[in-house]
């Protein structure tokens, strides 16, 4: 039986695996690779979803790469984030996507779908300096939207 009074709900699942090369103060640089199953998904008040794999080894070294899935088959990377440590506390370090490669998705059944992010390629450049980032890697997630009971 269904709910009468019921909201829009989603569970995902998955893993990626990223390396990161970028340069820093001009100087080019392997960084800390990172391999994470560690997702955030929160509904996006305009229409579909938000998506993010995160790693978060210490204070000074968390990253974080997002997802938009405003339309569920076509999904686009909404940006790549470090944090850095302050006086203020942590602090985000925004970073401007300037090229990715695509998100392969499969619809599995009416309600569930997988993406690939297979040779994941993208670039970004520090909004706020000259460093840049260059993450390579393999993954892949499952979306599954759900109804919850209110």
């Amino acid at each position: 039986m269904t709910h009468p009074k019921a909201s829009p709900a989603v569970w995902v699942n998955g893993i990626l695996n990223v390396d990161v090369k970028g340069t820093i103060g001009g100087t080019p640089v392997n960084l800390t690779s990172f391999l994470t199953t560690s997702i955030s998904a929160s509904v996006n008040e305009l229409g579909g979803y938000n998506f993010s794999f995160e790693d978060n080894h210490g204070l000074s070294s968390r990253r974080k790469l997002s997802i938009s899935l405003r339309k569920l088959l076509d999904p686009s990377i909404g940006g790549y984030f470090e944090y850095v440590v302050t006086e203020r506390g942590i602090q985000s370090y925004d970073y401007e996507v300037t090229s990715s490669s695509g998100i392969a998705v499969s619809k599995l059944n009416e309600s569930l779908y997988l993406y690939s992010l297979d040779n994941l390629q993208l670039s970004a450049k520090a909004v706020h300096g000259d460093e840049t980032r260059e993450l390579t890697g393999n993954g892949y997630f499952f979306l599954q939207e759900l109804t919850y009971p209110i």
